[in-house]
């Protein structure tokens, strides 16, 4: 059981992965992906004299780029969602209906319970992977698009500079 479940999971984590891997490969030899440069959380150190004896430091951190923060949450969620779906779904099949029998006679009458703990359990992880997975694909495809937008105002500035081949070039749009 546990080794199913186990490659079962592997085996989602794999097309996910490979999925995303495939987003990202250019579709002919010709075509070049764009070069996008993401900002990382950068802290840094700033120190405030309050006192000639107290030296105290603050840290700002630099902002992500637009959306960044939500795609990554959402790629999570997704993936967890769709873990915990699938394997929510093996283990209602392999519930055994026959597992316990649990026989209360009270004065009102006789109640017998039949069940398997397994397909409690199953019904919940759907539940939760259901739960993960809707609000993950929505805010990895929100997040994406913000992304994105940010990556080409970013690239379509006015003033840019590089280095070219007789050179340190700089151009200006109007």
């Amino acid at each position: 059981m546990k080794r199913t479940v186990i490659a079962l999971a592997c085996v989602c984590f794999a097309s996910i992965a490979s999925a995303q891997v495939s987003d990202f490969a250019p579709s002919s030899p010709s075509t070049t992906l764009p070069q996008t440069e993401i900002t990382y959380p950068v802290i840094t150190e700033d120190a405030v004299i309050v006192s000639p004896v107290i030296n105290q430091t603050t840290q700002t951190r630099v902002p992500l780029a637009p959306g960044l923060r939500m795609k990554k949450a959402g790629q999570t969620m997704t993936i967890i969602g769709g873990i915990l779906f699938v394997g929510g779904i093996v283990m209602v099949a392999q519930a055994d209906d026959d597992y316990y029998t649990s026989t209360t006679t009270t004065q009102y009458g006789t109640t017998t319970e039949n069940g398997d703990p397994k397909f409690a359990l199953g019904v919940v992880m759907i539940t939760h992977g259901v739960g993960l997975t809707i609000p993950g694909i929505i805010l990895w495809t929100r997040g994406n698009k913000k992304f994105n937008r940010w990556t080409e105002e970013q690239r379509q500035q006015n003033l840019s500079m590089g280095l070219n081949r007789s050179g340190v070039g700089m151009r200006y749009r109007f």
